[in-house]
């Protein structure tokens, strides 16, 4: 998904470019995996792949009755757009990216939940503690893979 400096978005919107975002970086992990022999390794990204999958099916599925309601700003620490894809594409430096990643959709996860209520804010809530979770994984596998480096 590409940057984007407007912080002014309606639910339409963010659901959309959220999917986008889960899709993106379902993308993410499986190049991960082609970047490592490592079974244990694959066995986590194949499953972090699929939970990307799953959080965008769960976005799919929220209806947006009114598509021009629930006008939502992000503050400027909390960038609608996720950082940009390695020229290197080395797993160490890769799985940094999706740690990056992971840590600004929870970020986006938690200020849209703040501004939201009843099924946005409960679906917000529970993605965001998922990406906190994938960001913990990802961290641990880059260490056990690369040293921490």
């Amino acid at each position: 998904m590409t940057s984007s400096s407007n912080s002014y978005v309606t639910i339409a919107e963010l659901k959309t470019r959220l999917i986008d975002f889960e899709e993106e970086s379902a993308r993410t992990y499986a190049t991960l995996m082609e970047l490592t022999a490592d079974e244990n390794a694959n066995s986590i990204l194949g499953l972090l792949m699929r939970e990307e999958k799953e959080h965008a099916k769960k976005l799919g599925n929220l209806r947006v009755e009114d598509r021009s309601a629930g006008l939502l700003q992000f503050p400027p620490e909390v960038s609608l757009s996720m950082p940009p894809i390695p020229v290197n594409k080395d797993l160490g430096t890769m799985l940094a990216y999706a740690v990056e990643r992971e840590a600004q959709s929870a970020r986006i996860y938690t200020s849209a939940a703040s501004q939201s209520s009843g099924a946005f804010k409960e679906l917000f809530v529970d993605l965001a503690a998922w990406e906190h979770r994938h960001e913990e994984r990802v961290s641990q596998l880059k260490n056990e893979l690369t040293g921490g480096r």
